[in-house]
């Protein structure tokens, strides 16, 4: 069964590739001036709060549920077969808060 929150987030992190499309990206979400979410280097960087944060808006989702629909869930592999990664891009010692970025495979 097909998650829709997942969903979505596969469509906003596949976008997010695109050039120009990330401040498309960010000016849909209220929370796009969230200091959690930005584009950094050329790339789309969040941490999982800034990533909740865009959803959140949308989705009527607490903090503890989207991890574990996040984690139980398949973007990593359905971003691999678009030739995209999540990576983590600064390590804080902490998934919650270390920043990802969107990479090209």
């Amino acid at each position: 069964m097909s998650d829709v929150l997942i969903d979505h987030l596969f469509s906003l992190l596949v976008d997010s590739s695109k050039p120009d499309s990330w401040q498309r990206i960010l000016n849909d979400q209220e929370s796009g001036k969230s200091e959690e979410v930005k584009w950094e280097d050329g790339l789309f960087s969040f941490t999982l709060k800034g990533l909740h944060q865009m959803v959140q808006t949308i989705y009527d989702v607490e903090f503890k549920d989207f991890q574990q629909r996040l984690y139980a869930g398949n973007l990593n592999e359905r971003l691999t077969e678009v030739g995209l990664s999540v990576v983590v891009h600064q390590s804080t010692g902490k998934v919650a808060s270390n920043w990802y970025q969107v990479k090209t495979l």
